[in-house]
């Protein structure tokens, strides 16, 4: 999918998860976690992402926002859950360490 595509996409998603649950910004926590996982990746530049070319700053705060490289995703469901961030799992999924 290119670029384009899933900027439009991230952008459909958050309306739509924006008019469904009425919460348009992610929890502080998982902004925080977002963010430590992007520092690591990659796929990283600093500001944006290589692999979706999302500027991170502002995606990271997205409430329905996803990876789509998949780094976020199960860990945030814990996260939300137990408010737990897991350097390994950043290490393991991001960093192959």
């Amino acid at each position: 999918m290119s670029k384009l595509k899933i900027a439009a996409q991230t952008i459909k998603d958050v309306v739509i998860h924006a008019k469904k649950t009425g919460q348009l910004k992610a929890s502080e926590k998982v902004i925080e976690f977002r963010k430590e996982v992007c520092e690591k990746c990659p796929f990283f530049d600093g500001t944006r992402c290589e692999s979706c070319g999302c500027f991170m700053d502002i995606k990271t705060k997205l409430a329905a926002a996803v990876c789509p490289e998949n780094y976020w995703a199960q860990k945030e469901v814990e996260l939300e859950l137990f408010g737990i961030i897991d350097d390994v799992y950043i290490k393991q999924k991001c960093c192959g360490v």
